[in-house]
């Protein structure tokens, strides 16, 4: 039997892109795997001040799945209102940092003094 990659990323996959969600502290970020048999990964993530950026949700979507979805999501995409100018699908996420946080750094300054 076929392991499935819903639970353990493979160490091809590949992140394509980070977009911010509609609400602050949002995001979203698609992964492809592209492999004979391979996928597209998408999460959700979340901002907590306290744990960072976390994964809420995660949607892995195999590649034949993918081929018969595409036609449809653009349909309802045509359907679909303009999208809001606030949002822009090449913006990175400004807000997602690899650095430390203000707290991170508030602690550092601490034990430095």
């Amino acid at each position: 039997m076929k392991q499935c990659q819903c639970v353990f990323p493979s160490p091809c996959e590949e992140e394509l892109l980070t977009v911010p969600g509609t609400e602050p502290g949002t995001a979203f970020r698609l992964f492809a795997e592209t492999s004979q048999d391979g996928y597209v990964r998408v999460q959700q993530l979340a901002f907590d001040a306290g744990l960072g950026w976390y994964v809420q949700k995660t949607m892995v979507i195999p590649a034949n799945v993918l081929k018969m979805m595409l036609p449809q999501m653009r349909k309802a995409q045509c359907l679909m209102p303009p999208q809001a100018p606030h949002i822009s699908a090449v913006e990175p996420v400004p807000f997602m940092r690899l650095t430390d946080s203000p707290a991170e750094k508030t602690a550092t300054q601490r034990r430095a003094s």
